[in-house]
């Protein structure tokens, strides 16, 4: 279920997830769905001032998407306040049982070291070089050297998914085991340049990302989201980047 304004829960509810359209919170969307734990998808316009603002700094003072609202622990009480997708991942495949399998190695899996290092490299180490770049006309980069600081951040990035599609299995990168990383390089795939230049500066992760947008929930979520795809402008930087949120 989505909702453009405050969702209406119903007692089987257990998660209403705050986010942006074309934004990341559409992975833990995809988390959600994947799972089928009972949600609903507020969207907010995470940067526009208003409102809808107002009430994403009241539950998130950095003014980020995703926001996970969880039940309260005792009755009555305020929603227990998520942040941090991987954090998000990661307690979403402990509540769904099984079906949490989609999303994360079991602690027994001889796959979970690997899964874990590289869900925090994605959001460590590639998520933030993509957002401080996006906003380094907010930051304190003098405005004629912004083009070789963003060229520069591009360059580096591009080195940061090498050393993950070094490490990249087939069909999925934990090889024949799907997990939640399938779903951030379907979304993350399509920023800073799009599909095509992601594709060719990693191929071996491009593939694993057209792969998993073929799954039927991935698909759904992308084309609400309208399936972003970046393009570089001619001077090599990206216009409009969607990442804008926790990671």
């Amino acid at each position: 279920m989505t909702n453009a304004s405050p969702a209406t829960t119903s007692p089987a509810t257990i998660a209403t997830l705050i986010g942006s359209p074309g934004c990341g919170s559409a992975v833990i969307e995809m988390a959600l769905a994947l799972t089928g734990l009972p949600h609903v998808v507020e969207d907010l316009p995470y940067l526009e001032p208003g409102a809808g603002r107002d009430r994403l700094l009241a539950l998130n003072p950095t003014g980020k998407v995703p926001v996970l609202l969880l039940p309260p622990v005792v009755t009555g009480g305020a929603p227990v306040v998520m942040t941090e997708s991987a954090a998000m991942i990661l307690h979403l495949a402990d509540m769904a049982g099984p079906a949490g399998a989609r999303l994360a190695p079991e602690p027994s899996s001889s796959h979970r070291p690997a899964f874990l290092r590289w869900l925090l490299f994605l959001v460590a180490e590639i998520y933030p070089n993509i957002t401080i770049a996006e906003h380094a006309d907010h930051l304190a980069v003098p405005a004629d050297t912004i083009a070789a600081f963003q060229a520069a951040m591009a360059a580096r990035r591009d080195d940061l998914w090498r050393m993950m599609a070094a490490e990249a299995g087939s069909p999925w990168f934990l090889g024949e085991r799907f997990s939640a990383i399938d779903l951030y390089l379907a979304v993350m795939s399509g920023w800073a340049g799009g599909r095509a230049r992601f594709a060719a500066t990693v191929p071996e992760l491009g593939r694993i990302a057209d792969a998993a947008r073929g799954v039927p929930q991935v698909a759904a979520v992308l084309a609400r989201h309208g399936d972003p795809d970046e393009v570089p402008d001619d001077a090599g930087a990206t216009q409009g980047t969607t990442s804008g949120e926790t990671a």
